[in-house]
């Protein structure tokens, strides 16, 4: 007789990514966030969340779930309080709310970091002197996929903003395993899509990742010592990413992400494998059978692209992505598309409308994959 897959309760504003990952690891996700959509409901259970209710009626709901551990996704970093009281009835396989408060501090990030001898963007919760840089960057503390990030023009600053100093380059997401004795073990680096017009993405939205991408000598040498000053620092523990920019091969980190990371699911494509299996281990006390490293080279890139909705639209029940209703996860059976809205479901022009993948040898035809295939569904749109 086979065992039972251990539940694994999901929460947070968009799970599909992560219960995906945890069905690869032999457990049964069950899931709370805001939009249930059509292929997540099809593959595992899964309660909506209202957006008025959000976050603090996750807590309710989490109730309402089955026993099991349960691990947030972005952006319930943002709401310690919310993570404390689940964990009240439920492990948490994830970082506590204690660690979320003092790394999720942008001010306090950047002065660690700095103390450590490690580049990093000023940030200010008071307006710049005009001996400081110029430019910079408005940002929400509670921040999420880039949403309410602007330049800064000189206004006042509201209380829930900070501002950060801009750093010119490109932007990246390093992965990275916390361990027990506050060691880091990196796991990987994407290219971020942020802003791209051909994904009606507005300026600094988080719209998709491609990787995993190679990397010189010096820059993984800067990311693991980076992982190791955060973890010993805050005490990270499990999955967790750093957000940077690349600037003259200097890395320069801007935001930490305390948890299963939207870029992990393309380093599991391409990699064959499911993070969330370390994350078992680790929470589970099983550090022995932790595998090794998955950073380096392999055979494909994989990326994933968000189209956003360029006005108020319906959703609509033909299209390519019907082929993932004929199909369900498992480890050898990736989808083409995620994040699937039901048919009807009116959504708002500037939101995401779902998920394309796609694979190439290279980097350069992995994001040529990405454009040919969002081409293709806009059409049915």
């Amino acid at each position: 007789m086979m065992d039972t897959p251990e539940t694994i309760l999901l929460i947070g504003a968009s799970v599909r990514a992560a219960a995906w990952s945890a069905r690869r690891a032999g457990l049964s996700p069950w899931c709370i966030d805001l939009f249930a959509d059509a292929d997540l409901e099809r593959n595992a259970p899964v309660r909506r969340m209202p957006r008025e209710e959000y976050p603090h009626g996750l807590i309710a709901a989490a109730r309402e779930a089955p026993p099991g551990p349960f691990v947030y996704t972005g952006a319930l970093e943002n709401w310690p309080k919310v993570v404390k009281a689940i964990a009240r009835d439920r492990p948490l396989w994830g970082n506590p709310p204690q660690v979320l408060r003092r790394v999720r501090d942008p001010l306090g990030l950047a002065t660690t970091l700095r103390q450590a001898g490690v580049s990093c963007p000023l940030a200010r919760d008071r307006l710049p002197t005009a001996e400081e840089p110029k430019r910079w960057l408005v940002k929400p503390r509670r921040s999420a996929g880039g949403v309410g990030i602007r330049f800064w023009k000189g206004e006042k600053l509201p209380r829930s903003f900070y501002l950060q100093e801009w750093v010119d380059g490109p932007s990246y997401a390093a992965v990275y395993l916390g361990l027990p004795n506050r060691a880091a073990r990196l796991l990987g680096v994407t290219r971020q899509l942020i802003g791209e017009p051909w994904l009606d993405a507005k300026p600094f939205r988080y719209c998709g990742s491609i990787g995993p991408i190679a990397l010189s000598a010096e820059m993984q040498n800067q990311l693991q010592r980076l992982g190791e000053v955060l973890t010993r620092s805050f005490g990270l523990l499990g999955l967790f990413g750093i957000d940077f920019i690349r600037c003259d091969e200097t890395v320069w980190p801007v935001e930490v992400n305390p948890r299963y990371t939207a870029s992990i699911e393309v380093l599991e494509r391409a990699t064959g494998r499911s993070f969330f299996t370390l994350n078992k281990c680790l929470f589970q006390a099983k550090a022995s059978e932790l595998t090794e490293d998955v950073i380096g080279a392999h055979s494909r890139v994989c990326g994933k692209a968000i189209l956003f909705a360029k006005r108020d639209m319906e959703f609509g029940a033909n299209g390519p992505w019907q082929i993932e209703f004929e199909r369900k996860w498992d480890k050898s059976n990736e989808p083409d598309f995620g994040d699937i809205p039901h048919s009807g479901v009116s959504i708002r022009q500037g939101d995401p409308i779902f998920t394309v993948f796609g694979q190439a040898n290279l980097e350069a035809d992995c994001s040529k994959c990405l454009k040919n295939r969002v081409r293709q569904v806009a059409r049915a749109l």
